[in-house]
């Protein structure tokens, strides 16, 4: 209990950002009250006085018959509460007994009780603990008297204990859990606090503890962000500002409390810099202390990796910097795994960006100074995950910059509206970035954030930065870094036999292509057809071909999406781009990758997702684009017709049907699209909710699948922060963000199919292996490290729904159930001749992917 609470001491006193701990020490007297941290810290300890109890004690053998003798019963009954639930009881007990108010006990309680990763619930503290629980003997309560009165008497804590929970701050409890539950880990560290026989009296071992949670912090590398100065754009980047960071510098200088700002410009307007710069304002002027960026998918959490150690380098030079990879596969992208520095690794690169290997550790990463990753690592915070207390407490001291935030379907933006509604509760700073958002849900982000009072936002034409805080919501019009540029629109049918020929023709005289396609099955088709146009002489040799998608194994997705900024990345760094070039690739292409194509060819989308398909041609300003594409244009895979009847099924079952059409409505007879000065003309054409007869059925029908997708994202979130009654007080029902769960019981922060994770394998009789010439393991050998890394590197999700059924009903290898990330992950017969699944035949081919053939089909 004293090292927790000598964590929680160094953490408010050292390491945690003024807003952070302000908005702690509110309730226990406030920043400038002495007895406040010590108050805090007294109310920490109570997390495990529980542990004094017959349950607990009897988990020690060796030491029952020795408490007996000392006349402790310990006869616990079979239904008895862990000693987290026995803490809140406890705890509750001790604190209102101490002066504290009674509901504000109880909820502190609870709060420090959560440490486990639930808050426990109503129904697990209603029932009284009965003599059995927590003994019958009263030396029991003797004894956990004297432990409260000794820790409470080390840590100088007065009477009476002042605390006092103004009502609707919801955001307090789950920053003390949060708190609490990252000081419990700290203090468990063996190798930091190592056991201490009972030979100190408890004022000395409480000075102890104090130099043992310092030195802990300081090797796991937590510390407090270093101090920014009110720097410039100049300061920052060493260029000069676009128009977009000019503003974003004239909005932060008046911020003076935390605040959503929603920055909607066009693709390449140097939105990502105005985030950073924001965020560096932010730690300067406003008590933030770090950032976390997060995006839409690991491709480009990848990318931004690069792109904000970099920038940290530079701005932060000299200073140590922990920089942290947050998504499933972190730990085993290279550029991540290079930044990696162990817990008692030598000092000397304290001076550089860093990955703090503790912070690595599932729900931890987040706690980071720095941190990039996928946006549902944020999104898990306000689902009722274990320990998604844990990730709140992470972002609330920073400022949280969502990128993309157009790009979610009806389910995930529920939960993204809740988590920007807890960020303001708990005092962040939020920086929401989008080239394409719809009226409607940029409304319902500011009453997210605001507490519903979009009424008085102003109106500014895009593109625009909106700000909302307390005192009200501004927004300002933003002068696009080039004039407005007209891209020719052409329409081209659907049937990849007529327009892969087009496409082909149009590069013949030089340029680089770009083909997305919404399938992966369609575009290894794509790519299928130009391979054999090539080998039949359609395609000249010196024509660089590349595919993208995401059934690739790891290792080779990421070595092609480097090879893609290779070739087509911004200019500079020795980049020699080629002369002819095609590339086909799927959504990954819409966001990923910063990738300028001199043509470009999408199937149909809805309309935002086209925009933002046409934001990677001429991306980049180039003296060497050929002549013949000197002018922008965009060809869309299309049927030509009504839009109300046109058939789409067989090119685009991704999306929803009412999006398309609208989306065809609103392109229709259109020749060129002026960008960026038509992209919210046509957003709001596309998503606007006027009456359309025609489409009424669509409209219906996407309607009622909205709807649904709402109703389970509610079902599964945390409540409001703003709710009237307590949002923890029915946590008894848990979902765990684990893969291999049933989707009913998980944490998801997606709306999808099932899906499952596959390794291609060669078997052979001794066991298996994952290649020719690779080393052979017995099925039943459990994995390493660095097996497990290679395996992991080499892993396939598969979502088709018949194709997943057929693999849950093969076992994973038995050695591979032993690791917990293998867990779950199937071995195929990938190589050659495949392996059949059901009706599907699954072959790895080495420039296609994994292939997923209905056997009978041509």
């Amino acid at each position: 209990m004293l090292d927790v609470a000598a964590v929680v001491h160094e953490l408010v006193s050292s390491v945690l950002s003024t807003r952070v701990v302000d908005s702690l020490l509110a309730p226990f007297g406030g920043p400038d009250d002495p007895q406040a941290v010590p108050r805090l810290a007294a109310a920490a300890a109570l997390h495990d006085l529980g542990k004094a109890s017959p349950p607990f004690q009897a988990k020690w053998d060796s030491a029952v018959s020795e408490l007996r003798d000392r006349d402790f019963d310990i006869n616990p009954p079979h239904d008895a509460r862990d000693h987290g639930k026995l803490s809140a009881i406890l705890a509750s007990e001790v604190l209102e007994n101490a002066g504290v108010e009674a509901l504000a006990a109880y909820r502190i309680a609870r709060a420090v009780a959560a440490h486990h990763g639930r808050f426990p619930s109503d129904s697990d503290l209603d029932r009284r603990p009965g003599p059995r629980e927590i003994g019958r003997s009263s030396v029991w309560g003797r004894s956990r008297e004297r432990i409260t009165a000794d820790v409470f008497q080390a840590l100088g804590v007065e009477h009476p204990f002042v605390a006092s929970i103004p009502k609707g701050e919801h955001a307090f409890f789950a920053l003390l859990a949060g708190l609490v539950s990252v000081a419990d880990w700290i203090g468990s560290m063996e190798e930091a606090f190592p056991y201490r026989a009972p030979d100190l009296e408890t004022g000395s071992y409480w000075n102890c503890a104090r130099t043992q949670a310092s030195t802990a912090i300081s090797r796991i590398g937590m510390r407090r962000a270093p101090p920014t100065s009110a720097c410039s754009f100049v300061d920052l980047f060493r260029k000069e500002p676009w128009p977009l960071h000019q503003a974003v510098e004239r909005a932060a200088t008046e911020m003076d409390e935390p605040s959503l700002v929603l920055i909607e410009a066009p693709m390449g307007e140097g939105k990502t810099e105005a985030a950073l710069l924001l965020a560096e304002r932010r730690g300067g002027e406003g008590g933030h202390a770090g950032f976390f960026i997060g995006l839409p998918t690991q491709a480009t959490s990848n990318q931004m990796l690069r792109r904000v150690r970099a920038f940290l380098e530079e701005a932060h030079a000299g200073e140590p910097s922990n920089l942290q990879l947050v998504h499933g596969d972190a730990p085993f992208h290279p550029d991540f795994r290079a930044l990696v520095r162990g817990v008692y690794d030598e000092d000397e690169r304290l001076g550089s960006v860093v990955a703090e290997t503790w912070f690595t550790r599932r729900n931890r990463a987040l706690l980071a100074t720095y941190a990039v990753g996928t946006i549902d690592q944020a999104l898990l915070g306000v689902l009722r995950a274990r320990h998604g207390f844990v990730r709140l407490f992470g972002l609330a001291g920073k400022t949280v910059v969502l990128d993309e935030v157009h790009a979610y379907d009806a389910y995930t933006s529920e939960i993204l509206d809740r988590l920007v509604a807890w960020l303001g509760a708990m005092g962040a700073t939020v920086v929401l970035l989008s080239a394409t958002l719809p009226a409607r849900r940029r409304k319902r982000l500011l009453e997210a954030f605001t507490s519903g009072r979009p009424d008085d936002e102003p109106s500014a034409p895009y593109p625009r930065i909106t700000v909302a805080g307390r005192r009200g919501i501004t927004a300002v019009s933003v002068t696009p870094k080039t004039p407005a540029k007209p891209v020719r629109l052409r329409r081209l049918a659907p049937e990849l036999s007529s327009a892969l020929p087009t496409i082909v023709e149009r590069v013949a005289e030089g340029g680089c292509a770009g083909l997305i396609v919404n399938t992966v099955r369609r575009a290894q088709e794509a790519f299928r057809s130009l391979l054999e146009m090539r080998g039949g002489g359609r395609i000249p040799a010196d024509v660089e071909l590349l595919l993208l998608h995401a059934r690739f194994p790891a290792h080779a997705r990421l070595e092609r999406e480097r090879r893609l900024e290779e070739l087509l990345g911004p200019p500079g760094e020795g980049r020699v781009r080629p002369r002819r070039a095609i590339v086909v690739g799927t959504q990954v292409l819409e966001q990923s990758l910063d990738v300028d194509f001199d043509l470009l060819a999408t199937d149909l989308a809805p309309v935002d997702l086209v925009l933002q398909r046409a934001g990677r041609l001429h991306r980049h300003d180039r003296e060497d684009r050929p002549p013949h594409l000197r002018d922008a244009e965009l060809m869309l895979l299309a049927p030509n017709g009504n839009a109300a009847e046109v058939p789409l099924a067989d090119i685009a079952s991704v999306y929803d049907e009412w999006v398309l059409r609208r989306t065809l409505r609103a392109l229709e007879g259109r020749e060129h699209v002026t960008l960026p000065r038509e992209i919210e003309p046509l957003i709001e054409q596309t998503y606007s909710e006027d009456a359309d007869p025609d489409l009424e059925a669509a409209r219906s029908k996407a309607e009622r699948r909205e709807n649904t997708a709402s109703f389970r994202a509610r079902s599964r979130l945390l409540r409001s922060p703003r709710a009237e009654d307590d949002p923890f007080s029915d946590f008894g029902v848990y979902l765990e963000d684990d893969p291999n769960l049933h989707e009913d019981l998980r944490a998801e922060t997606r709306l999808g199919g099932p899906s499952t994770e596959v390794v291609s394998v060669l078997e052979s009789e001794e066991g298996w292996s994952l290649g020719a010439g690779m080393a052979v393991h017995p099925w039943g050998e459990r994995p390493g490290p660095e097996l497990t890394h290679e395996i992991l590197r080499r892993v396939v999700k598969i979502s088709n729904p018949t194709v997943v059924r057929g693999l849950r009903e093969k076992a994973c290898p038995k050695g591979w159930s032993k690791v917990s990330r293998l867990q779950g992950i199937r071995a195929i017969s990938g190589f050659g001749a495949g392996e059949v699944v059901g009706a599907h035949l699954l072959r790895l081919d080495e420039q296609l992917g994994l292939v997923l053939e209905l056997r009978g089909a041509k």
